[in-house]
């Protein structure tokens, strides 16, 4: 009950913009309700004025008010279904895509990485779903329920007190037990939640890696494997809800026929010993069995309110997740970066952060991955980062970008410690290449031009040239046809090589101007032609700009200004390619692992 009452509560700070819609719509839904007594009260006095011959033209008259209280309640229930379509409807499912978009995008880059990407999404689209599906019960069901058993009564009372306090006894005896009967299963609640997030997980796993399952035959596998997993979760819900029915069944249901026993023998002795009409006991029985008519649908709405409300916890629970990497108050925002970076004294590692139906709490850490790392890139200078695999050189670019925030030490750009910085700002200031681009499925120019913010349409075809000239991107235009830049390149580039993509991901960095520029592994997955096409787009995109390269590939870097050199965590090494080899063990580690390599091949 309480996490229904939560997430009520938080659809209604969620559903901030459409308050008044809502509270207009309240206000039609309790007079459509109070409208649908009419016709029973209208149906009495007609039977009252046939039982007792009145005149033909009173009795006509009953008809034709039978008759406006249909089409009243008619116009009121236009009424509503206007409301929810002009205001609601369409505008909701707007407004929550809108803003679940602003609340994820407003996460730290690490926490976007940590989750798992198909169950994130498959969490937001059944949230979603169910935040809408909650609302639509509430106002097509729930509400009209609430405002039928509010007016009813009131009616009841107003025709006799020992029927209305008859019903309202037995009516307050069937929701205790259905509450009674939901309190008694939260634990098995629980467990098909948890079951449920597994199958969402699984599910999106097998979709992420289709193509694996695929390229090893292991369709068979995968049909299997999730089949049983659905089985047990069918298996696992058919039990729990059937042991549901039963309960409401043996326990609850009967109290509505009581109820309904004890209502018409009331209303036999008042027609007996008090006098009271045909007409005015079918009226009573009428809102009587509206009532039961009404409070019997608890059990559905209920089950489904049980399901919906897990779904819609779980969105909330993700939208709700505070960043790891708050902005200051007041950001530092300088009108462009000289380039300067300087790592001090910075120790890191990466935390477990908290995960959807996580109910461990969040703060355990993992291995250390930097320690006390210090060092300082000049403007304008190319500084390489190389190590084994695990020394932490990828670690470098997510805090130089702020996907996560150092355990110790600070980092600076110009001086300015990077957590006083607006996180946006640090990123259009930097221009990013990692080792697999991500590319839209639309076409090269809204690729090459996607980190403008949607000021693309400001760049002339000569400013296109120019990128593409520095990105290498004029060596494959022949392949894209006379199209060239409004060529459409695929999902994820299907249409173009490696190095293709790579070199698109090249003239993105480059479309924002930036004063630093990160290479993270960019050519380490492309042939030897590909490699040095790579990174001739390189050197001619770090001209005038402080240039960051992580790289396997030593011959990528040997001319670098600048080569730190890291080994689990630590920097060991610092200098030229030349002061390296003579004074580094590690790099000479490295070197001569290359060279192996290469005589190997």
């Amino acid at each position: 009950m309480k996490k229904l009452a939560l997430a009520f509560t938080r659809m209604w700070e969620l559903y901030t913009p459409f308050h008044g819609a809502f509270l207009s719509l309240t206000a039609v839904l309790v007079m459509v309700q109070a409208v649908s007594l009419l016709t029973p009260y209208f149906v009495g006095q007609l039977i009252d004025g046939l039982t007792q011959h009145a005149e033909r033209e009173k009795v006509m008259y009953c008809a034709w008010l039978i008759f406006g209280a249909k089409i009243l309640e008619t116009a009121f229930t236009f009424l509503i279904t206007y409301v929810h379509v002009r205001y609601l409807d369409f505008r909701v499912t707007e407004y929550l895509c809108i803003e679940t978009l602003k609340k994820i995008s407003r996460l730290s880059i690490g926490q976007i990485i940590n989750e798992n990407s198909g169950y994130r999404q498959s969490v937001i689209t059944k949230g979603e779903r169910a935040v809408q599906d909650i609302m639509d019960l509430l106002f097509s069901d729930l509400m009209p329920a609430a405002a039928r058993a509010l007016v009813t009564m009131i009616g009841l009372f107003y025709l006799s007190p020992l029927i209305s306090a008859v019903v309202f006894v037995s009516s307050l005896l069937y929701i205790a037990v259905s509450f009674i009967i939901n309190h008694n299963m939260r634990g098995q609640i629980r467990e098909f939640r948890k079951l449920d997030s597994k199958l969402d997980k699984d599910y999106s796993e097998i979709m992420r890696n289709m193509r694996l399952v695929m390229v090893n035959a292991q369709e068979d596998r995968m049909v299997r494997e999730y089949g049983a997993q659905c089985s047990a979760y069918s298996t696992f819900a058919e039990k729990m809800w059937v042991k549901y029915n039963v309960k409401a069944t043996i326990l609850r249901e009967p109290i509505s026929a009581i109820s309904l026993l004890i209502t018409i023998i009331a209303c036999i002795v008042m027609v007996y010993d008090k006098g009271y009409s045909a007409g005015q006991i079918v009226t009573a029985v009428s809102w009587t069995l509206m009532l039961w008519s009404t409070l019997t649908k608890i059990g559905p709405y209920q089950r489904r309110l049980t399901f919906w409300q897990t779904l819609a916890n779980r969105y909330f629970e993700m939208l709700e997740m505070p960043t790891a990497v708050p902005t200051a108050k007041n950001p530092t925002r300088p009108k462009e970066f000289q380039g300067r970076i300087e790592f001090r004294n910075t120790s890191f590692s990466y935390p477990f952060y908290k995960k959807i139906d996580d109910d461990e709490g969040d703060g355990e850490e993992l291995r250390g991955v930097l320690h006390d790392v210090s060092f300082t890139i000049e403007p304008g200078e190319t500084c390489a980062v190389v190590g084994h695999s695990g020394a932490g050189k990828s670690t470098l670019m997510h805090l130089l970008l702020r996907a996560y925030d150092p355990d110790k030490g600070e980092i600076y750009i110009d001086g300015v410690d990077l957590r006083l910085l607006d996180p946006q700002l640090i990123r259009k200031g930097i221009g990013y290449v990692e080792q697999e681009v991500k590319l839209w499925d639309q076409t090269l120019r809204y690729n090459m031009l996607y980190s403008l913010n949607g000021e693309a349409h400001k760049v002339t075809d000569l400013e296109m040239e120019c990128i593409a000239e520095k990105a290498g991107i004029s060596r494959f235009y022949s392949r894209l046809g006379e199209k060239k830049f409004e060529a459409l390149i695929g999902e994820n580039g299907v249409k173009l090589s490696g190095g293709e993509r790579q070199r698109v991901g090249i003239a993105r960095a480059l479309a924002k101007s930036p004063k630093i520029l990160i290479f993270d592994e960019a050519t380490n997955s492309l042939d030897t032609k590909n490699d040095a096409l790579v990174q001739k787009a390189m050197r001619q995109s770090l001209q005038g700009r402080t240039g960051l390269i992580i790289a396997h590939r030593l011959s990528t870097i040997r001319h670098a200004d600048k080569i730190i050199v890291l080994e689990q965590g630590k920097l060991v090494g610092a200098g030229t390619h030349n002061e390296l080899v003579g004074s580094c063990p590690a790099y000479c580690e490295l070197v001569e692992c290359e060279r192996e390599a290469l005589n190997a091949s």
